[in-house]
This record gives structure tokens, C-alpha cells and sequence, in this order.
């Protein structure tokens, strides 16, 4: 079997106590080939220090010394000399511990795939399950993808997602919509074009939802959500233009908006 080194990028603000949890998922990974980037925005709660304390050669960490905007801050991911695939991870989600010999194996499986993820679950603030997410396809197109998610069958977060790093920096890197509000979303659907994404059927991750929360879609203000919706409407503008074959979702994408 074919393996791969990762680069597990992990931006992050002021992430105590959970990105202490989130680094040690990372460490404890039954799959040893990964680099960890952690990219601190200027935190001012330790966050920073416990960072540097970490005895791993795997783990490096770089630190902007004036705040960031968020994102400006993840926007920093093109910057980074990565390995041959990349890992999207925020700061207080988990990787459970064969997440990516899951990921390895999806991989030499679907050798042709233009995305990667697993399936999940999301918990609360302290770690318990709140539900297990919704359930993912193994192989999905970029018409599939927009059709659960305008049908409300689809959970978003960034974490978990795997992408050559070759061709998320062709593209730009995450898009930067006002919070990064449907950024994802717009960054997968840019990475599948017209190939597919697998997705492994064994839960690998789990996505904390809480107040402060930056894996689900969670607006600070709502006009900056509102904001967010248009670029993410006139992006399905010229998406649809180049892969019309998607074009047939335009009822379903009305009653979304």
C-alpha cells in the first residue's frame, strides 16, 4: 500500500483549552507520515506557548505577530512549503485516531479523486456526541454535493477535508468570503470541477459545536452573513457557467437562497 505524507494545517486565535485536545488527536495519529503547521493569529492566551513547548519534530509552528482577520489568517495556507496532500483542520475539532490511515487507504482506492474526507460526528463543548453527522457518499460529484447541500442533507465544516496542496494553491487557496461564511463550500466545489470526491464511510472526525465555534457555519453578525451569501451566489454563477451539467439544481438552489 502507497503512503503519503499529509500537512495537517491548523490555523488558530486564542484556541485554548480545545486545540490542546486537537494537537494530541493529530500526534496520536496511527499513521505516522504527516507534518502539523500551526499558524498562530496573534493569540493572547497561551495558546502561542503551549504551541511552542511541544516536543515533536513533526509539529512547526509559525506566529503572526499583529491580528489577523480570519481570513487573512487561513489565507496564510498558500504560503506554506506543504507535502504532496494537504489537511483542512480547525482548532478545536478532532481527528480520531485512524483518521488518516483511512484517508491513506481512500486514496488507494479512488487514485483519481479530486477530494477527500470522512465521515463524522459532531460533539459539544466538553466532548460528548451530540448526533452522528449526515451521512456522506462514498463517491459524489460536485452536482451531488450542491444538491444535498441545498436540500439541508449535508453538515459543513472545514475539518477533515484532504486536497492536493498542488491544486489548492492553483486555485487560490479558501475563498474570502466575509468569515469564510460558504468558503468551504465554494473551495470544494472549485477542487471537484467535473471529477468526484470519495468520502471513507467510517466516522474519523468529530466536530465541536460550541458558542465560539469556527467548523460549522456559525455568522458573527448578519450582515456579514448576508455578505457572505452573495459571494457564495455569485460564485454558483460562474460555476454553473463552466460545468452547466450542474445547472439543473437552479430550482433547489432558489429555494436556498
Amino acid at each position: 500500500m502507497n503512503e503519503r505524507k499529509f500537512s495537517i494545517i491548523l490555523p488558530v486565535r486564542n484556541g485554548m483549552p480545545h486545540i490542546i485536545d486537537s494537537v494530541n488527536s493529530v500526534l496520536n495519529q496511527t499513521y505516522n507520515n504527516f507534518e502539523l503547521h500551526i499558524l498562530d493569529n496573534n493569540s493572547s492566551d497561551g495558546t502561542l506557548k503551549w504551541c511552542r513547548s511541544i516536543k515533536d519534530e513533526r509539529v512547526k509552528v509559525s506566529v503572526s505577530e499583529n491580528s489577523l482577520s480570519i481570513e487573512d489568517s487561513w489565507g496564510r495556507i498558500t504560503n506554506i512549503d506543504k507535502c504532496e496532500f494537504t489537511v483542512m483542520f480547525a482548532h478545536d475539532d478532532i481527528l480520531l485516531p485512524d483518521f488518516l490511515k483511512n484517508i491513506n487507504g481512500l486514496i488507494n482506492q479512488y487514485p483519481d479523486a479530486k477530494l477527500y474526507q470522512t465521515n463524522g460526528e459532531l460533539v459539544d463543548e466538553k466532548g460528548a456526541l451530540i448526533r452522528k453527522c449526515q451521512h456522506i457518499k462514498e463517491i459524489e460529484t460536485s452536482k451531488d454535493y450542491l444538491e444535498a447541500r441545498f436540500c439541508g442533507g449535508r453538515d459543513v465544516f472545514g475539518t477533515g477535508y484532504v486536497m492536493r496542496s498542488e491544486s489548492y494553491d492553483f486555485h487560490g487557496g479558501i475563498p474570502k468570503f466575509n468569515k469564510l461564511s460558504f468558503a468551504d463550500d465554494a473551495l470544494w466545489l472549485m477542487l471537484m470541477g467535473k471529477g468526484f470526491k470519495a468520502c471513507c464511510k467510517t466516522n474519523s472526525i468529530q466536530v465541536r459545536i460550541h458558542d465560539n465555534s469556527m467548523s460549522a457555519t456559525n455568522p458573527s453578525n448578519w450582515f456579514g452573513f448576508l455578505e457572505a451569501i452573495k459571494q457564495f451566489s455569485e460564485f454558483l454563477e460562474k460555476f454553473e457557467e463552466q460545468n452547466p451539467y450542474v445547472s439543473s439544481l437552479v430550482n433547489l438552489k432558489k429555494t436556498f437562497f
